[in-house]
């Protein structure tokens, strides 16, 4: 297995972190991560370590404000900053892997990165697994709170809003903890501008 890693310019003209997993030899097709909310694609060494032997090169990007890439945590000024992010990455991986079937593996919030960005890109996909999408508001959610996450996120859009809950990562408590030991996981709170912006771009919530 081959390490590479690297920054490309995104939206912005921030520096986007990427990295890559190749196989010995010719790859077999390819499979794009897009990392949850918070962390970033070096937490998916499961994934990496199953695929790659098996001939899949392996890419992932850290969103805007994530991981090694530029920006401020959790922060975005819109939604698209990820998804236009995610296309010029996509685009990258093809010209690296000319005529290799490519597969999207989104998870929680990438999971909802990923959904919009197939809306208008599917042809570029031989496939797509979304895992645990973000694409709903929890039912307690109340509308006076989704009308004070909106405000905030004008008058105040750095302000930490909501915090995630480390035990909800899993039920081993070792995934847990590495979780929490990760140096480059947000342990902080969700500022109110993403809160705003998950809200907003969640297909469920149009």
């Amino acid at each position: 297995m081959k390490h590479k890693e690297g920054f490309f310019a995104g939206i912005r003209g921030a520096d986007i972190y990427y990295q890559c997993w190749l196989p010995e030899g010719e790859p077999r097709a390819v499979l794009l991560i897009a990392h949850g909310l918070a962390e970033h694609s070096g937490r998916y060494m499961n994934v990496v370590n199953h695929f790659t032997p098996l001939g899949y090169a392996v890419y992932g990007t850290d969103y805007l404000g994530h991981g090694k890439s530029d920006g401020t945590r959790v922060y975005v000024k819109e939604f698209n900053d990820y998804i236009d992010t995610l296309s010029i990455y996509v685009d990258m991986v093809h010209e690296w892997q000319p005529g290799k079937p490519s597969f999207l593996l989104g998870h929680s919030m990438g999971a909802l990165v990923s959904a919009l960005f197939l809306l208008d890109h599917q042809d570029e996909l031989a496939g797509a697994i979304l895992s645990g999408p973000s694409v709903k508001v929890p039912s307690n959610t109340s509308p006076i709170t989704l009308s004070m996450v909106k405000l905030l996120s004008i008058l105040l859009p750095r302000v930490g809003l909501l915090q995630l809950e480390a035990e909800g990562v899993s039920r081993d408590p070792t995934v847990v903890q590495a979780y929490v030991s990760d140096p480059l996981v947000y342990t902080g709170k969700t500022t109110a501008r993403l809160t705003h912006e998950i809200e907003g771009d969640a297909p469920c919530y149009r």
